[in-house]
C-alpha cells in the first residue's frame, strides 16, 4: 500500500478564516507597549499562512517591531513562505525561516540550552499516525524519550510551550483525539497541570474545511493554571431548522445556538472544560442537567460488562477482507481459506442486534495476538504470497512480519456474544 505524502508528512494547510480566528484570539493579550519587540514562531510553517495572518493582526493593532521565526522540514515550503511573507510585508518585519526537522529544533529547549523565546506561537502541527513514522527516525526517538505514543502532533503539544516567554501565548489546530483518547491522556494531564488553557473549540466531524483529522482549536498561556477553560463545540445537526444564519466561519465559533452556515445546520454549545478521569468534555448548565437525568436512569455502563476493544485495523483491507457484494465464486474461494473468519462490519450494527455478518476477514494471528506461522495453513499461505508485494510495501511493518494486521484482536472472541457499536454515528441507531 503506497503511503501518500499527506499521510507520511501530515500536510494539512490552514484555511485563511481559521488562521484569522486563531490570530485574533492570540492578540487579545499583547505587550502594553506597541514599540516592544514581538517574537512569533510557527514550528511547521508550511506556506506561511499562519504567520501571515498573525502578523497582519499585529500590524493592525500598531505593533511594528515583529520578529518572525518559521521552520519546516520541506525546502520548497520555506521558499514559498518566504516569498509570500516578503511580498506582503516587505521590510516591515524581520524574517528568520529555515529548513529543519522539529525533533532536532526542539532539542536545545529540552536540554535548557536555548536562548530565544517567543511571545506567541501559532501552529498547525503535522498529523502523522504512528504507522507512518517509520521514515522519521529522529521523531520516533524523541517521542520514545518523552514517553509519548501515538501521533506526531503530541510531540509538538508537549514540547512547544517550553519555547514560550513567561505569559507567552500559543494557539493552533490539532486532532480532537486530544480530548479523550488513551494515547493522549499523558499530554492532557501535562498541559492541564503546567499551563493555563484559555480556550478549546471542538469542530468535530463537521468537515467545515479540508483536514486529515477532526479538528480542535486550542489556546494556552505560559502561566500557572488559575481559572476555568472556556470551551465551544460545533457539530452538524441534521433534521433541525436553523434559528439564525451566519456567512463567515468565524461567526460560527463565537455564539451559542443553532446556526445555518453553507446550507447546513450546526449546534454550537459554549461552556467550560470538564476533566473527569482524564477525559475532557464540555460543561454547562444544560449539559449538566442532561447528564444528571441520564445518570439517574443508568443501570450500568458498558465498561462494567467487560473489556471495550476497537475493531480490526488491517491497513490492507483489499487483501484481508471480502464483503458479500463480491461475486459468489470469490466469496466461496476466500471463505474457504483456513484463517478466514466471519466479520461484523459497521453496516451490520443495528439496535439490539447485528445483522448476519456481511464480510469475512483473513486473520493470521494466534489467540494471544502473536503472528502465526503459515506453514500449517497452505491455502492461506498461497493466497497471502500472491499479495506479497502489496503487504510488504507497508513500511511500518517489519519485513519478517509482512502479512500481519496493524491492529488485531484475539480470534478467540470472534464467535463469542458481544455488544458492538459504531465509533461515530450521525443519528441514534
Amino acid at each position: 500500500m503506497a503511503i501518500t505524502p499527506e499521510k507520511q508528512h501530515g500536510r494539512t494547510y490552514t484555511p485563511p478564516e481559521i488562521a484569522r480566528f486563531l490570530s485574533d484570539q492570540l492578540c487579545q493579550t499583547l505587550p502594553s507597549d506597541p514599540a516592544a519587540s514581538v517574537h512569533i514562531l510557527d514550528p511547521s510553517c508550511g506556506d506561511g499562512a499562519l504567520l501571515l495572518a498573525l502578523t497582519s493582526a499585529l500590524l493592525k493593532r500598531g505593533y511594528q517591531n515583529i520578529q518572525l521565526y518559521g521552520i519546516d522540514n520541506e525546502p520548497w515550503a520555506i521558499e514559498q513562505a518566504r516569498s509570500q511573507l516578503e511580498k506582503t510585508f516587505g521590510e516591515m518585519v524581520s524574517l528568520n525561516l529555515k529548513v529543519q526537522n522539529y525533533a532536532q529544533w526542539v532539542t536545545p529547549y529540552l536540554q535548557g540550552d536555548e536562548t530565544i523565546f517567543f511571545d506567541m506561537i501559532i501552529t498547525n502541527p503535522p498529523y502523522v499516525r504512528t504507522q507512518y513514522q517509520g521514515a522519521l527516525e529522529s521523531v520516533q526517538r524523541r517521542m520514545k524519550e518523552l514517553g509519548l505514543k501515538g501521533d506526531l502532533f503530541l510531540l509538538f503539544l508537549q514540547t512547544l510551550p517550553l519555547a514560550l516567554k513567561p505569559d507567552g501565548r500559543m494557539g493552533g489546530i490539532v486532532s480532537n483525539k486530544l480530548l479523550q483518547t488513551k494515547e493522549c491522556r499523558g499530554v492532557r494531564q501535562y498541559l492541564l497541570s503546567r499551563y493555563q488553557i484559555e480556550g478549546l473549540w471542538d469542530l468535530g466531524d463537521t468537515k467545515l474545511f479540508e483536514a486529515h483529522v477532526l479538528p480542535l482549536l486550542f489556546l494556552l498561556s505560559n502561566k500557572k493554571p488559575s481559572k476555568t477553560t472556556k470551551m465551544t463545540t460545533v457539530y452538524e445537526s441534521r433534521g433541525k431548522q436553523a434559528t439564525r444564519r451566519v456567512s463567515r466561519l468565524n461567526d460560527l465559533l463565537v455564539s451559542e445556538g443553532c446556526w445555518g452556515f453553507e446550507a447546513r445546520c450546526f449546534d454550537v454549545n459554549q461552556g467550560f472544560l470538564r476533566s473527569t478521569n482524564g477525559i475532557w468534555t464540555i460543561e454547562n448548565d444544560r449539559i449538566r442537567r442532561w447528564r444528571t437525568r441520564v445518570e439517574e436512569r443508568t443501570a450500568f455502563r458498558l465498561q462494567d460488562c467487560g473489556t471495550i476493544r476497537n475493531g480490526l485495523k488491517t491497513t490492507a483491507n483489499k487483501v484481508f477482507i471480502r464483503h458479500r457484494d463480491v461475486p459468489v465464486w470469490e466469496q466461496q474461494l476466500f471463505s474457504s481459506l483456513e484463517l478466514v473468519f466471519p466479520l461484523v462490519v459497521t453496516k451490520d450494527a443495528k439496535a439490539y442486534r447485528a445483522d448476519k455478518p456481511s464480510a469475512w476477514v483473513l486473520y493470521p494471528h494466534d489467540a494471544d495476538g502473536s503472528l502465526l506461522s503459515l506453514e500449517g495453513y497452505p491455502l492461506s499461505k498461497r493466497y497471502l504470497e500472491m499479495h506479497y508485494q502489496t503487504l510488504s510495501a507497508r513500511s511500518y511493518v517489519e519485513q519478517k512480519k509482512w502479512y500481519k494486521h496493524h491492529v488485531g484482536q484475539s480470534w478467540a472472541v470472534f464467535r463469542q456474544p458481544k455488544l458492538i457499536w459504531k465509533e461515530i454515528s450521525r443519528v441514534p441507531e
